[in-house]
Order: structure tokens, then sequence, then C-alpha cells
């Protein structure tokens, strides 16, 4: 019995099916964002006990600036639309990335947060790890001894040579072969 394949093209109009209308469709996948990021916004305003004087932004405010961005980015394609929100939403929902915690105190405003890069939306811990990692593989690289010598960098007969034992041709060595 044959496994049935899923099928990885994207459909031309961006996942609007055949009598859909992709105003209605464009519609609810707009109201599906913002649902989404006040979700986010009042997760972490919950978490994190964020006093509602304390903060600068309002959640529905900050949704509707985020939703707008987004969508003037994106309008071309739903599919590239649905991606990046799902990004964002996952870092917005990260408390350990302190997105929504900045953008409600006004340490950051939207427009800033959605014109972060992909690779930028993980939270500081993880940017800290990320440089620690790639200062070790510097430093391992860089004590690394080089050869003082020319003639003391392999090449491919020296590689030969030690693998095989060989520091002579046959013909060279054999008096057979001398003419």
């Amino acid at each position: 019995m044959a496994r049935k394949q899923k099928s990885t093209i994207q459909s031309i109009n961006g996942g609007i099916s055949i009598g859909d209308n992709p105003k209605d469709v464009w519609d609810q996948t707009r109201t599906a964002c913002k649902l989404g990021m006040e979700k986010a916004f009042f997760k972490i305003i919950k978490l994190e006990d964020i006093d509602p004087e304390e903060q600068k932004g309002d959640p529905d405010l900050l949704t509707q600036l985020y939703e707008s961005d987004l969508y003037s980015r994106y309008r071309t394609n739903m599919s590239h639309y649905k991606q990046r929100f799902r990004k964002d939403l996952i870092a917005m929902r990260n408390a350990d990335t302190e997105f929504a915690a900045s953008l409600l105190s006004g340490d950051m405003n939207m427009e800033e947060f959605c014109h972060l890069k992909e690779g930028e939306l993980i939270s500081k811990k993880r940017k800290k790890e990320n440089k620690m990692l790639l200062e070790r593989e510097l430093k391992k690289s860089i004590t690394k001894k080089l050869p003082e010598r020319l003639s003391d960098v392999p090449n491919q007969n020296t590689i030969v040579r030690d693998k095989w034992g060989i520091s002579e041709s046959a013909a060279k060595v054999d008096q057979r072969f001398e003419n």
C-alpha cells in the first residue's frame, strides 16, 4: 500500500480556494492576526504582573499598528504574511524575549519591532549564548598552530606518502626499469 505524499506546491493565489472571495479571506486572516497579538500582550501582562498605570503602550493600539504595518508589507502574498506573523507571534509570546514587555513599557515602539530581522527575534539570553559560542570557536581557530615553513604544509604528495609509506616511485628504485 503506497503512502499518500503531501504536496509541497504552493497555490498561485496564496491559499485562496476557488469560490472564496479574496477580500473575505484577507479580512478573516487580519482579524485572526489582531486577536493573536492581543492574546500575546495580555498573556505577558498577566505573567509579569504589569500594572496598567505603569504601561505606556495600549495593547489594542499596538495590535492595530502591528497588523497595519504587517499588511502594508505583505499585502501581495498571504503566505508570506502568515509566515512572518507566526514568527512574530512566537517571539511576542515568549517572555524571555521581552518584546511585549518593552513595547508595553514604551522602551520600544511598534515600528522598531516590525522591522526586526527574523534572526533578531530571539531572546537576549540566546543572543549571549550564540555570541559566546562564536567567540569560543574563534579562539580555538586562532590558537591552532600554523606550520613554520611552507614545506610543512601538507599537500597531495605528502598525504600519499604518509598513507602508503612511499617515498620514491617503484620505477626509480627497481633496477629492471633502467634502460
